[in-house]
C-alpha cells in the first residue's frame, strides 16, 4: 500500500509538472488514467492481503505475489523517474515524450489490470469455488471494457 501511494503522489507531481509546462489537457488526462489504475493496484494489494491472510496459502504463493507487486510498482516508479528527467531535460524540444507518456499509460493499465484479474481469480478459484460464477463475471466485465 505504501508503494501505491508514493507511486500515486509521484503521478500527482508528474501531472502538475505536466500542466506547468504547457497545460496540454490530453496528457493531464493521460496521467490521470494511470493514477487511476495505480490505485486499482491499491486494490489488487488489498485483496491480495485478504488472500495471503488464509491459512491456505502456501509460502512460496505468497513470496510471489510479494514479488510480483513490488517489482510492479518498482517498475511503475522507475518509469516515472526517466519521464521526470525527460521533462526536465527539454520537454518543448522533443516530440518522442507523448510517446512515453502514452506507452507508460498502457503499460500501467495492463500489468495494473492483470494482477487485479489474476488475483481476483486465483483468490476466489482456490478458497471459495462457490464465488466462481462472480469471478467470472467479474473477468468478463473487465475484459469487455
Amino acid at each position: 500500500m505504501l508503494t501505491m501511494l508514493i507511486t500515486t503522489l509521484t503521478q500527482i507531481i508528474f501531472a502538475s509538472r505536466l500542466w506547468a509546462y504547457g497545460r496540454n489537457l490530453r496528457m493531464i488526462m493521460l496521467v490521470g488514467v494511470s493514477i487511476t489504475a495505480t490505485l486499482g493496484l491499491g486494490i489488487a494489494d488489498s485483496i491480495y492481503l485478504w488472500c495471503t491472510s488464509n491459512p491456505q496459502l502456501s509460502y512460496w504463493t505468497q513470496t510471489a505475489w510479494d514479488v510480483l507487486i513490488v517489482f510492479t510498482n518498482v517498475v511503475i516508479s522507475a518509469y516515472l523517474s526517466y519521464l521526470m528527467w525527460r521533462l526536465n531535460t527539454g520537454f518543448r524540444s522533443t516530440n518522442s515524450i507523448m510517446n512515453l507518456i502514452r506507452l507508460y499509460g498502457i503499460l500501467n493499465g495492463a500489468i495494473n489490470s492483470a494482477i487485479g484479474v489474476l488475483c481476483l481469480g486465483v483468490c476466489y478459484s482456490w478458497f471459495h469455488p462457490e464465488l466462481n460464477d462472480i469471478c467470472v463475471a467479474f473477468i468478463r466485465t473487465n475484459l469487455e471494457c
